[in-house]
């Protein structure tokens, strides 16, 4: 599994944008999760060793 952040736009309003954690098994299934969502404009940063480890239990999209 990795460990991504992501921003994106909501669908129901275009000026709010929202940021997480995303874990999921590669980045396009992290795309995918987040575009079944109802998200647009979506931007994933992968994250790496400790962080990647201590963030993928607080997740916000699992």
């Amino acid at each position: 599994m990795a460990v991504f952040e992501f921003s994106v736009v909501s669908a129901d309003s275009i000026e709010d944008r929202e940021e997480g954690t995303i874990v999921a098994d590669d980045k396009l299934a992290a795309f995918d999760k987040l575009k079944r969502l109802e998200y647009t404009d979506i931007r994933l940063r992968s994250l790496h060793g400790f962080e990647a480890f201590r963030r993928q239990w607080s997740a916000d999209v699992v």
